[in-house]
C-alpha cells in the first residue's frame, strides 16, 4: 500500500482538470435533454420530504421502496428558489402518491419554470459526481499510490456510464458516493481501528443505507472482509473478535438511519399493511389513491425504523411482482439471471473490458499487500453481480452503477505493474496509452448522448435499441431533439409514439398524433393508412406493456431511416 500525506501541485492540477472535464461534459449535455421519466417523481418526492417532513411517514406513498436521502439532496435547490408553486395544503401533498404528485408539481403548478427547476436539481447530481470522482482518486491513491489515483480518476472522468448518470436528478451517483465512502471508511477502520475510525465507518454505513436499500449489500461485504482478510494492524484477533468489532459500526449505522427517518416509531404488525391499499387499486403500478386511502391507517408505536422496514417490505413485494423488461427482442416480466452481465458487457467501453482482462492476468506482478487490499474492491463487486442474478427487476445499468467506481479504483493498480526489461515496459505502456486513447475517443464522440452509449461489439449506439431500452437508452430525454429535428427538416406534423409526457411534448410545440391511437382504430396496420413521418421511441417500440406486442410486431418489420439521440427512431412511409 502506498499512501501520501499530500499531493504535488502538478498532481493537484491534473486532478482538478479531470474533475473539470466531468463538470463540463455533464453541464453542457444536461441542458440539451428533456425530463426523464423518473426525474419528476424523484424531485417531487424530495421536495415533499423537505417541505412536509415526517408527515409523509403516515400514508403509504408509491416510492416507499426508496430511502429519502438522494431525493432530498436533489430537491434542495428549490428551497433557495423564488416563485416555486406548491400545493395549498398539507393534505394535497399526500393524497396522490409520488408518481402523480411529481407530474402535478411540474406540469400543473410550475410548467412555465419547469425546465429551470429541472436544471437546478440536476446540478446537485453533477456536484455528487465530482465528489465521487474525488473519492475514487483518494481511494485509489490510498491503495496503490498517486499514479494509480490519477489513472482511476481518468477512467471515472471519461466513463460514458458515469457521465450518463451524472446529469439527471436521480439517485445512482449519490448512492454510489455513499456506498464507496462506506467501503473506504471500513478499509481505514480495518487498518487503523480506533474510536474515530469506528465512528466514521458507522456514519458512512448509515448514510449509505439512507441512500438506497441496495446498500444493504455492505453487510455481507463487511462480514466477509472482517472474517477472511487480514486487518493490517499486525494484531492477532480471533474470528469472534473481528465479528464483534462490526457491532458498533452497524449500531451507529442504525442510529443514523433512524435519525434520517426523524426518529419515527411504529408497529411491526403494520409493516405489510399496505397490501390492502394496493389491492384496492387492482395491484397496478401507480396506485394513485393508495396514499389517500392509507392516511390514518398507521398507528403510533414504540418500534424504531418501521418506515424503513416498511420500505424493505415494499421492495421485496415489488421484486416479487417483477417488472416488464426488454432484452435483445424479448420481453419478460421477471427478467433474466444474466441480464445485468449483458448490460455491463455491451454498455462498457471495450478498452475498459480489456483493462479488466489485463489487470486480472497481471495480478501476480504486483505487491502482496496490494493483492490483499484488492479484496476491499473485489468482494463488493462480486456481491453486486451475485445479487443481480437473484433480482427479478431488470431495470437498467443504474441499478449496478456502483460497479464502475469500484472497477476504476481496482483497475488503477495496473500502473503499479513492473516488468524487468525496458522493452517490455515500453510495449506495455504503449498498449495502455492506446487503450486510454480509444477510451477517450469513444466518450467524446458520443457527446451529448451518453445514455445511448453501446460499445462496438454490437455495432455502437445506432444498434442499441435492438438490445436494450428504458433507462439503458430511452428515458424520454430526447423530446427537445424531436422538436429540433422537425424544424430542421420542415416537418409540421408527425405520428409519434413514446413512453414519456404528453404535457412536455405540447410544451415544446410538437404537433403529433399518437401512433397507437391510429393503429387501434383500424383492424390492421395496412388499414390505418400510415403515411409520412413516424417517430417511435425505443422503449415504445419494445412494447413492454402489451402482451400481444402489436406495435412491435408491425414496426419491427421496417427499418428506421434516421434517429434522434439514438433513442427515437424515425421512419418514413
Amino acid at each position: 500500500m502506498s499512501t501520501r500525506n499530500g499531493v504535488s501541485a502538478s498532481v493537484a492540477l491534473l486532478a482538478v482538470a479531470m474533475l473539470a472535464a466531468i463538470a463540463v461534459q455533464s453541464v453542457t449535455s444536461l441542458v440539451r435533454e428533456s425530463a426523464t421519466i423518473d426525474e419528476l417523481q424523484f424531485i417531487g418526492r424530495g421536495i415533499s420530504h423537505l417541505r412536509v417532513g415526517r408527515e409523509l411517514w403516515g400514508p403509504f406513498l408509491i416510492g416507499d421502496h426508496h430511502p429519502p436521502l438522494p431525493f432530498m439532496f436533489s430537491a434542495m435547490p428549490l428551497l433557495l428558489s423564488r416563485g416555486i408553486g406548491y400545493p395549498p395544503s398539507e393534505a394535497e401533498w399526500m393524497r396522490m402518491g409520488v408518481w402523480r404528485f411529481g407530474r402535478h408539481f411540474f406540469f400543473d403548478l410550475n410548467m412555465p419554470r419547469a425546465e429551470s427547476i429541472l436544471y437546478r436539481c440536476r446540478l446537485v447530481t453533477v456536484v455528487f459526481s465530482l465528489l465521487l470522482g474525488v473519492l475514487v482518486f483518494h481511494f485509489a491513491r490510498m491503495l496503490y499510490g498517486t499514479a494509480a489515483g490519477l489513472f482511476a480518476l481518468f477512467l471515472q472522468s471519461f466513463s460514458p456510464a458515469v457521465l450518463a448518470h451524472s446529469r439527471y436528478a436521480i439517485d445512482a451517483v449519490c448512492t454510489s458516493f455513499f456506498i464507496l465512502l462506506a467501503i473506504c471508511a471500513f478499509y481505514e477502520y480495518a487498518h487503523t481501528p480506533s474510536r474515530r475510525s469506528t465512528l466514521f465507518a458507522g456514519l458512512a454505513f448509515g448514510l449509505a443505507q439512507l441512500a438506497k436499500y441496495s446498500a444493504l449489500l455492505l453487510v455481507p461485504c463487511f462480514v466477509v472482509l472482517a472474517a477472511t482478510v487480514p486487518d493490517g494492524t499486525g494484531r492477532r484477533r480471533g474470528l469472534f473478535g473481528r465479528m464483534a468489532g462490526l457491532a458498533p459500526i452497524f449500531a451507529i449505522g442504525c442510529l443514523v438511519v433512524w435519525a434520517g427517518y426523524d426518529f419515527t416509531t411504529g408497529r411491526l404488525s403494520e409493516i405489510g399493511i399496505t397490501e390492502r391499499f394496493i389491492g384496492a387499486e387492482g395491484g397496478g403500478w401507480e396506485f394513485p389513491d393508495a396514499a389517500r386511502l392509507s392516511q390514518g391507517a398507521f398507528r403510533p408505536g414504540r418500534v424504531p425504523l418501521v418506515p424503513y422496514l416498511r420500505g424493505l417490505w415494499e421492495l421485496r413485494r415489488h421484486n416479487g411482482m417483477g417488472h416488464p423488461a426488454y432484452l435483445m427482442g424479448e420481453v419478460s416480466r421477471h427478467g433474466w439471471w444474466y441480464y445485468y452481465f449483458v448490460v455491463f458487457f455491451i454498455k462498457s467501453p471495450i478498452p475498459l473490458l480489456a483493462l479488466v482482462a489485463l489487470t486480472v492476468m497481471l495480478r501476480g506482478k504486483t505487491a502482496r499487500r496490494e493483492r490483499t487490499d484488492d479484496w476491499y474492491l473485489l468482494v463488493p463487486l462480486c456481491v453486486t453481480f451475485g445479487l443481480s442474478v437473484l433480482s427479478r427487476q431488470a431495470l437498467g445499468l443504474r441499478h449496478i452503477f456502483i460497479v464502475y467506481p469500484l472497477l476504476h479504483v481496482y483497475l488503477s493498480r495496473i500502473v503499479t505493474v513492473r516488468f524487468p526489461g525496458a522493452g517490455c515496459r515500453a510495449l506495455f505502456r504503449t498498449g495502455i496509452a492506446c487503450l486510454c486513447a480509444w477510451y477517450l475517443y469513444g466518450t467524446v464522440r458520443i457527446w451529448p448522448h451518453y445514455l445511448a452509449y453501446f460499445n462496438e461489439c454490437i455495432g455502437g449506439p445506432a444498434h442499441g435499441y435492438r438490445y436494450l431500452v428504458d433507462s439503458n437508452l430511452d428515458w424520454g430525454q430526447d423530446l427537445k431533439g424531436v422538436k429540433g429535428y422537425m424544424a430542421a427538416h420542415q416537418i409540421d406534423h408527425i405520428l409519434f409514439e413514446q413512453v414519456g409526457f404528453s404535457a412536455l411534448a405540447r410544451h415544446y410545440g410538437i404537433s403529433y398524433e399518437r401512433l397507437s391511437d391510429r393503429l387501434s382504430r383500424a383492424r390492421s396496420p395496412e388499414e390505418a393508412h400510415i403515411k409520412g413521418v413516424v417517430m417511435v421511441s425505443a422503449t415504445a417500440r419494445a412494447d413492454l406493456w402489451d402482451p400481444e406486442r402489436r406495435l412491435y410486431n408491425w414496426i419491427s418489420r421496417h427499418e428506421p431511416v434516421d434517429s434522434i439521440g439514438y433513442s427515437i427512431l424515425v421512419y418514413r412511409f
